[in-house]
């Protein structure tokens, strides 16, 4: 019902309203004296002809004059139905058409939904709408007797809705008037649910009940979130890969950060790599999840724009995937995904091009058998491998041999509710920015190419960690740029270079045992120069001084042969980096090991310990000490030699560090105890 103001009360509102809804006939219910008539007669063939399809005038009966009088006791609104039948006969055939339409009922389905109009239900899924001509789903329509009828519809296109409009009357045995009302309103669910999928960001918020919220929160706030991680995972059936399973749990955190981690998992067939990826993407919240076994050449490119941005990308096997290797690959490194494609326009039948957008970032996980995956690839990885000792056999073993126990029964019970805390603590975790205020203290090997792929990665392993503790941390504020913000502390420093050190680093059980025993004489040869030289060492020793072949013979009394194979094998193991040498000229080397990894344990070279890295931080002002525990300065740097935090700082990011203030977040006790202007390490 639309009110005139009057009967020449006809305005723009009133155009622009009939044209923001599509209406199909009006019935005019004017007062009938003669400037309602007349009124009538100007809407009736001046205005309402280009915006309806069809005008009706409604009657008043003797002796009435407008529709306030009508309306008076005892008249009903069956009074007034029969005024429009008479206006419009055909208005009781399309009551009847509107009386089996029936209310609509839509219900969600992983896949899609269920539209159900007076009992006729249709379920439409693997719905597309790749281009704004196309809008295409496969329907299927039940019948009571459980006969069906399942067509994939473009319902863009007239002739597909001709046949699927035919296919179901038939079934349904309604009118194709009905089945025609029905796909109309279809096409605007399609629409409307085409919209939101498109819309939906990642990250966007589930709905968390008071108490996963809890539990989650709880989690989150532990002492020992690593630990209790690990024992998570111990209870889900993952036996032993300690590192393994920090690392890829960083990795699907990761997931919400602007620069996530990749992990691809090198490993023998059968020794469980899959397990290991299954188990800790099972962790991971479903709606940012996009686990894969198969994926074509150019499949990621054709993706709705948001469908992997913040999202774990998961392979089951590189071999599924070898064709778009090169697309993973851009994913990772420049987190966006662009093609232009060329297409043929369905109304005009021209070519054209068609450009599509997937956005990043994307957290990938991805299995392989090959050793000799291409570098182009493994670079962009952090690479791991399944532990395949005889031990963890015989601990594998083991734990299957307990599988069908009670214990191993109270075990699966416990499993919902292991994921669910997980759930509720990763949809909790808030996609707050991370700063890391050691980063300009850190050091990384210099002494290969390689080393500037493989930092970052050791970078972003830092903020992954912090990231991981958020609910730990004091959410701060800078005032400059308006952002909230949580900061690394030298644990998380101290997990990122246990976990890079097991990861990026190198073992000396690689070498050969001649190898190795030159590597030691060698080190104890550039010591000794360096004594002699009295040359000033800014690393540990043996780091400035260098050396030729003939230098290694003299000091070992080893044969010319012998120093020339082993000293081979040193440099492509990166403990010694040649500066020059070819035929005719010497060769020239310099000693890039500093006597780590002789207890046995791997070790990564460059690395800053947490200890220096804490007295370097208080040199500069980072740290202080404050009754005798370490605390984080966040307010003006202490007068200490060398540079002030501000200045370490300012050369940073170009922002006064001054101009921050800090926040506790709601979500933890801890945080909301923690002192306004220092957080503790």
């Amino acid at each position: 019902m639309i009110a005139l103001y009057g009967a020449q009360g006809w305005t723009a509102d009133h155009e622009a309203l009939f044209k923001a809804n599509p209406i199909r006939e009006v019935f005019l219910c004017l007062d009938s004296d003669e400037a309602g008539r007349a009124g009538t007669e100007r809407l009736k063939t001046e205005i309402l002809p280009s915006l309806v399809k069809a005008v009706h005038v409604v009657q008043w009966p003797q002796g009435v004059k407008d529709a306030a009088e009508f309306f008076l006791p005892p008249r009903q609104p069956a009074d007034f139905e029969a005024l429009l039948k008479a206006a419009n006969p055909q208005t009781e055939q399309r009551s009847e058409v509107a009386l089996k339409l029936g209310q609509e009922q839509i219900t969600m389905t992983a896949a899609g939904f269920v539209a159900t109009y007076a009992g006729r239900r249709y379920e439409c899924q693997a719905i597309e709408q790749p281009s704004p001509a196309r809008l295409k789903a496969t329907v299927k329509v039940l019948e009571n007797s459980g006969r069906f009828h399942i067509d994939t519809v473009d319902f863009y296109l007239s002739r597909h809705r001709r046949v699927f409009v035919g296919e179901v009357a038939r079934l349904l045995r309604e009118s194709a008037e009905v089945i025609e009302a029905d796909v109309n309103r279809l096409i605007g669910q399609l629409e409307a649910y085409v919209q939101k999928q498109a819309a939906q960001t990642p990250g966007a918020i589930v709905l968390v009940s008071e108490e996963d919220r809890a539990e989650g929160t709880r989690l989150g706030c532990r002492a020992d979130l690593a630990d209790e991680i690990l024992r998570d995972l111990d209870r889900l059936g993952l036996v032993g890969e300690r590192t393994n399973k920090l690392m890829g749990y960083l990795v699907m955190t990761s997931r919400k950060l602007e620069d996530p981690l990749a992990l691809l998992i090198l490993s023998g067939s059968g020794a469980g790599k899959s397990l290991l990826q299954d188990t800790l993407l099972q962790l991971c919240p479903e709606e940012d999840l996009v686990k894969l076994t198969s994926l074509s050449d150019r499949a990621l490119f054709y993706k709705s724009e948001n469908a992997l941005r913040h999202k774990v990308l998961a392979l089951e096997e590189a071999a599924g995937a070898e064709g778009a290797g090169y697309a993973i690959r851009n994913l990772i490194s420049a987190k966006k995904l662009v093609i232009e494609s060329t297409v043929k326009n369905p109304l005009t039948g021209q070519l054209t091009t068609q450009v599509n957008t997937v956005n990043g970032p994307t957290a990938v996980f991805q299995t392989t058998t090959r050793p000799d995956l291409d570098a182009e690839t493994r670079s962009r990885f952090i690479l791991t491998s399944v532990d395949e000792s005889p031990e963890q056999t015989k601990a594998i073993l083991a734990a299957q041999r307990h599988r069908h126990t009670l214990e191993g029964l109270r075990r699966r019970t416990q499993r919902e509710t292991i994921l669910k805390r997980h759930h509720a603590f990763q949809r909790l975790l808030q996609p707050l920015p991370v700063v890391n205020p050691f980063e300009p203290l850190l050091s990384y090997s210099e002494d290969r190419l390689a080393v500037r792929r493989d930092n970052p990665k050791y970078l972003h392993l830092i903020l992954a960690v912090t990231f991981l503790y958020q609910m730990q941390r004091p959410v701060q504020h800078d005032l400059q740029s308006g952002l909230d913000y949580i900061e690394t502390t030298l644990a998380d420093v101290a997990l990122a270079n246990e976990l890079a050190t097991a990861l990026f680093g190198q073992s000396l059980d690689e070498l050969s045992r001649p190898s190795r025993e030159l590597l030691k004489l060698i080190r104890q040869m550039v010591e000794g120069l360096e004594k002699t030289d009295q040359q000033p060492s800014p690393k540990a020793p043996g780091a400035a001084a260098t050396f030729n072949r003939r230098a290694v013979r003299e000091f070992t009394g080893w044969s010319d042969y012998q120093v020339k194979i082993h000293i081979k094998q040193l440099e492509e193991l990166e403990y010694l980096v040649p500066l020059s040498g070819r035929r005719g000229q010497s060769f020239c080397y310099r000693l890039a090991w500093e006597g780590e990894g002789q207890d046995g344990q791997r070790f990564l070279p460059g690395l800053v310990a947490v200890e220096e890295l804490r007295r370097k931080a208080q040199v500069v002002g980072l740290l202080s000490q404050e009754g005798g525990s370490e605390t984080r300065v966040v307010g003006p740097p202490s007068k200490l030699e060398g540079p002030s935090r501000a200045q370490v700082a300012t050369d940073r990011n170009g922002e006064n560090p001054h101009e921050h203030e800090a926040k506790p977040r709601s979500a933890s006790k801890l945080e909301a105890n923690s002192r306004t202007h220092i957080g503790k390490i």
